[in-house]
């Protein structure tokens, strides 16, 4: 099947629910193209999720240091 769709095709359509990316390519061709641009989607979401996780613990923080403004928290803001 699939040697007969490289054979076939010249253009590659892969559907998905949010995104449905076209490839000028044949299906095998595609289809790592495909993996490869997944995995770099995967990777943005992980660095994009450590970055929100950062944002929560300094937020917790600084929420901490407004709560009990004359901890020792404050004092090693303030250095």
């Amino acid at each position: 099947d699939r040697a007969f769709l490289d054979a076939a095709t010249n253009r590659t359509l892969f559907l998905r629910p949010e995104q449905s990316p076209v490839f000028a390519l044949p299906y095998s061709r595609a289809r790592r193209a495909l993996d490869e641009v997944d995995a770099s989607t995967e990777r943005k979401f992980q660095r994009d999720m450590k970055v929100a996780q950062q944002l929560r613990r300094q937020a917790a923080k600084l929420n901490n240091i407004g709560i009990n403004s004359g901890s020792d928290l404050l004092t090693v803001k303030t250095r």
